[in-house]
This record gives C-alpha cells, sequence and structure tokens, in this order.
C-alpha cells in the first residue's frame, strides 16, 4: 500500500488556457531546463536565458505555432502549457504536444481538459481536419490522454530517438475532425 496522497482530479472547469505572458517565463525557463521533465518527450538541451528571453519576447509571432498558458481558474500562476505546431492552413493540420510543469500537477487530469480545450480550438477557430501527436511509446501517461481524447495510433518509429543512453520507440497518433464540427450551424 502506498503512503503517498491518493492522487485528486481537478475538475474541468476548473482549467483554463489563454495565451503565454512575461509572468510565465521563470515557470516556463525552468521547465525547458528540467531534464527529467524533458525525457517524457525529446532530448534535453539546455536553454539559457538570452535565448529565453528573445522567445517569450515572440512567442506570439510565428504564425506556425500557438502557445497557451494552462492555470486554475482564479489563479495566475501557469502549471503548463499546451502548443499547436507545424499549422498548416493548406493541409489543415497541425501537431500538439502538452506539458505540465510541476510533478505534484501531473496525474490530475489538467493537461487532458486543457489539451481537450485546445483540440476544441484548432477545430473550431483554427478550422483544422487533422492533428497529430509523435509520443515515447514508454510514455504510457500520455498515450493514454491521447487515446481518450480520440487519437488513434497510426504508427510507430523505430528507434527514432536517442534519449538518456537508450533508443526510443515514437508512436504516431491523430484526431480527425469530427463529422459534427464540419456541419454549419
Amino acid at each position: 500500500m502506498s503512503t503517498q496522497d491518493p492522487v485528486v482530479p481537478v475538475p474541468v472547469e476548473r482549467i483554463l488556457i489563454g495565451p503565454i505572458t512575461g509572468q510565465d517565463s521563470e515557470a516556463l525557463f525552468r521547465w525547458f531546463n528540467d531534464p527529467q521533465a524533458a525525457r517524457f518527450d525529446y532530448a534535453w538541451r539546455p536553454v539559457d536565458g538570452m535565448s529565453h528571453q528573445k522567445w517569450i519576447t515572440n512567442v506570439g509571432t510565428d504564425p506556425t505555432q500557438v502557445w497557451f498558458a494552462v492555470r486554475r481558474a482564479g489563479h495566475n500562476g501557469i502549471v503548463g502549457f499546451v502548443i499547436l505546431r507545424n499549422i498548416s492552413p493548406v493541409h489543415r493540420s497541425a501537431e500538439l504536444g502538452v506539458r505540465i510543469g510541476e510533478d505534484g500537477d501531473r496525474g490530475r487530469g489538467v493537461g487532458k481538459e486543457a489539451a481537450r480545450q485546445v483540440v476544441q480550438y484548432a477545430w473550431k477557430a483554427l478550422n483544422l481536419n487533422r492533428i497529430q501527436v509523435s509520443v515515447f511509446a514508454d510514455n504510457e501517461r500520455a498515450l493514454r490522454l491521447y487515446t481518450a481524447l480520440g487519437f488513434r495510433r497510426e504508427g510507430l518509429l523505430r528507434r527514432a530517438q536517442f534519449i538518456d543512453g537508450a533508443w526510443k520507440n515514437i508512436v504516431i497518433m491523430a484526431a480527425l475532425r469530427p463529422k459534427a464540427a464540419t456541419t454549419p450551424a
């Protein structure tokens, strides 16, 4: 029997997505430089302060990506972020990424609710038809999250990335725009 506190889900109406602000810079810098968190989805390399400040200043200027801060309702502090990147208006597609910053906020439904809201934004505001994710095959939590959001496995990239001294397989998953989202109101 575990001595840890039970995981209590955060009520979905308590999670908000919105723009990244300058106030989020310190937390984002800490998360980008966390090698333990990076092992879930990319090869870690440290980010220097000057590059980070340049990024935070220009975060909203690239039309091929949209970054969302994840916050609890009634709180200004950021708990994570969701990104739509490689947005293609021609192919009406994008890639999705989710990061919840602190261990204590993970596994409580925060990322799932934030990702759900961003996926709805992609269908309704960006008129996308396809959203793709790339997930390390051993990241069971992420695989469950994306499956619960309607993503389906499309393929496997074998030995695609070298992380922490070992090769990682990457699962490609995608969600297609629901038919109800294509029907005019």
